[in-house]
């Protein structure tokens, strides 16, 4: 589906196409497990092509405007109006393009599509990361966890990058949480040896 214009009368062909493979498989000696393998398969295709297709539409991947780099407050050039991003997604790769901005005063850069969707700068998409984050949590080793993405997500990566991601996720939700603790303490009075109830 990759190079097809994701507007509707396209993505209404591709619901064809999903039911026609549906279909095709009806005279066939199919179990029901490879039937809902397929109709997964053709479900994570159109979810795909949805994605690819807001991601191609959306503004924010060509911007018109100016781009301002953080640290100078100046105009940033676009160096790349196109540049190309396979995203591991909870759905499979997509592949897209958006501009990318380089500041020549300092060296900063910036993407504004991916800034704007919360899309990490590198490795996989954010829901793939807190799958990674499950996946390594309820199993007792990263290579499982790399076991269990492939079957359940169809992320394929190195047990080594599971851990990195995992310990990076971790690292986050840590403090996080322990923000919101600051956060609550700050505005709570605590009640402990040293101190008396007001």
């Amino acid at each position: 589906m990759t190079g097809v214009s994701a507007g509707p009368a396209e993505f209404l062909a591709q619901c064809e196409i999903a039911y026609q493979t549906m279909e095709a498989l009806r005279h066939s000696t199919i179990t029901f497990v490879k039937l809902a393998e397929t109709a997964l398969e053709e479900g994570l295709k159109l979810g795909r092509f949805l994605l690819r297709g807001w991601l191609e539409r959306d503004p924010r991947s060509k911007p018109a405007g100016e781009v301002t780099c953080r640290p100078c407050r100046q105009a940033m050039r676009i160096q790349e109006w196109e540049q190309n991003r396979t995203l591991q997604t909870a759905l499979g790769e997509i592949d897209y393009q958006r501009a990318y901005a380089v500041c020549d005063r300092c060296g900063e850069t910036r993407v504004p599509l991916d800034e704007a969707l919360g899309i990490p700068p590198t490795g996989p998409s954010v829901e793939a990361l807190q799958r990674i984050c499950h996946a390594a949590v309820v199993t007792k080793s990263f290579e499982g966890a790399a076991e269990i993405l492939q079957v359940q997500a169809r992320l394929k990566m190195s047990r080594k990058h599971v851990r990195c991601l995992s310990e990076k996720e971790g690292e986050v939700l840590v403090k996080k949480r322990a923000d919101e603790v600051a956060a609550y303490q700050g505005s709570h009075r605590i009640v402990g040896s040293s101190a008396s109830p007001a």
